[in-house]
Order: C-alpha cells, then structure tokens, then sequence
C-alpha cells in the first residue's frame, strides 16, 4: 500500500502541475517523497539498504541542487540515481509479489504498485534516452517532457502504446519500449496465475 501511495502523486498529480518554476518543484518534491519512502521500504538486508542509500544521498542531493538554474545540467544525473535505484527497489518487490499469497484485493493492490513502479522506470529511461540523443547531430533525435514519458512508459507496459515515442529513428528507444512490452505482458499474465491460483485455493478450502 504505501508502494502504490508512494508512486501516485509522481504519476497523476505531477503531469497536471508540470511546467515552470512550479513544475520543477513539484516534481523535486515528488521524487524526494519516492526516494525517502523507497529506502525505508529496503530495509532488512544491510548490504542492499547500503547501496540503496547511497544512490538516494546522490539523487536527492543533485535533485535539490538542480533548482538552482545555473545548476539545472544535473537534473538527469540525479534522475539516473534515481532510476537505479528504482530497478533495485522494483527487483526486490517484484520477488516478493512473486513468493507471497495474497487475498485477491491485497494482490490486486500491489499489482498496481509494481506496475506504477516498473511503468516509471519506463518512462524515466525513454526521458533520459531523449536527453541523451538532444542535440544529436545523426538525424536519430526525439524530444520528450518527462509527463510525457511517464505516460509513454505505462502506455508501452500495458503494450497500447509504442509508434509515440519509438517510431523515430532511435534504435535505443524502440529496444526498450520492446523489452517494456514484454515486460508487461509477462507481468499481467504472472497475475492472472496468481489471482487464478487463489481463487482455485479459495475453492478447494470452500469445498
């Protein structure tokens, strides 16, 4: 629950408040929220909450910093922590989705965290592949806001959406809005076996 509480606010409020100086701060705020949140969530193994709280000192700091308009450049740098430690986070909870039963609406529930989680990792990555390709001077160049490569990123895991972003002249791009699609994919079938799991559990216990 507090996965899914976590992820929410950097996909539905920050697209609405995103542009300008409030935008900016706004979304710092959010990801400050993902980041603190995120590492209270990976205690337990001391090696792993090690290097979890390493890329977060990074992020926040470069995020914060990067308010700072002369500073602005190290916003993808601190997104790039960011996105780390997001994979670390969505790998240890994606292990726990998958050894864990769960009544159908608890299932339901982190289902929806993890792929809030595993679609903003898309996005992120799409938003810093198109910063890495800016200005590029092979022709290979698409720009995209991150509000927009967050919504691309839960379009492409839900496989509706790929020709948006992907369908320029960008090869990186098209591998992983691939690998998200089948991604997706394998995650939405991985729950139906597991809500269908319980249910015939349910069924057997009733019987």
């Amino acid at each position: 629950m507090l996965l899914l509480l976590m992820m929410l606010p950097l996909q539905v409020i920050y697209p609405v408040l995103s542009g300008g100086q409030a935008g900016q701060v706004s979304l710092t705020l959010f990801l400050s929220i993902i980041l603190i949140t995120g590492l209270w969530l990976m205690r337990g193994s001391r090696r792993r909450f090690l290097i979890a709280a390493i890329l977060v000192l990074i992020s926040l700091e470069l995020i914060w910093v990067s308010l700072w308009q002369a500073a602005a450049s190290l916003l993808p740098l601190g997104e790039f922590c960011l996105l780390l430690f997001l994979i670390i986070l969505s790998g240890r909870y994606l292990a726990i989705f998958i050894r864990t039963e769960l009544p159908v609406h608890e299932l339901l529930l982190a289902a929806t965290a993890l792929f809030l989680l595993i679609g903003t990792i898309l996005g992120i990555s799409l938003y810093l592949i198109s910063a890495l390709y800016h200005g590029s001077t092979t022709g290979a160049r698409v720009d995209i806001d991150l509000p927009q490569a967050l919504f691309e990123g839960i379009a492409i895991l839900t496989a509706n959406g790929f020709g948006g972003v992907a369908g320029e002249s960008m090869p990186l791009l098209r591998v992983v809005s691939s690998l998200g699609m089948i991604g997706g994919i394998l995650f939405i079938a991985l729950l139906i076996a597991k809500i269908g799991t319980n249910l015939n559990k349910n069924d057997k216990r009733g019987n």
